[in-house]
């Protein structure tokens, strides 16, 4: 089967764009000032605070290596603002698993209505699906199987 579905496209794109925003990116600015006054959580635990916050699983090399593979894929597409809402749509939080751009943000940013950013979205995949090499798609389905595949 050296052919991939627009729907199974979406879901490798969605993945890539998630493993893409789960890897660590250390701020550029200095931490700022610190206080040197302890800080007493154990009043705040009563509330439900914690200071831990919630993080994606670390990005192995493996995954590395196709993430790079899927993420040259939108490139494909013909249509430069396809590109644009290609490359907007396939970033999913890691964590919460949301999208971070909605197609009426693409929209507002596109100039364009959200219907039609739907649309094109759809026939960007369809033409992807058509220009993805055979080579590519079989190293990332073997890679990303359902029996292998975690969100």
């Amino acid at each position: 089967m050296a052919y991939v579905t627009p729907e199974e496209l979406q879901t490798w794109l969605e993945w890539a764009g998630r493993k893409l925003l789960s890897l660590p990116v250390g701020n550029p600015r200095p931490k700022g000032y610190v206080t040197a006054r302890l800080d007493y959580v154990e009043d705040r635990q009563a509330y439900g605070y914690t200071a831990e916050t919630m993080r994606a699983p670390a990005v192995g090399a493996e995954e590395v290596a196709i993430m790079d593979t899927i993420l040259t894929w939108p490139a494909l597409a013909s249509d430069p603002k396809v590109r644009r809402i290609i490359h907007m749509r396939m970033q999913v939080t890691p964590v919460s698993e949301k999208y971070v751009h909605s197609y009426k943000a693409i929209a507002l940013e596109l100039h364009i209505d959200a219907r039609l950013a739907a649309r094109l979205f759809k026939l960007g995949l369809a033409q992807l699906a058509k220009r993805v090499p055979k080579a590519q798609i079989s190293m990332v389905r073997k890679f990303l199987s359902p029996s292998s595949f975690s969100p």
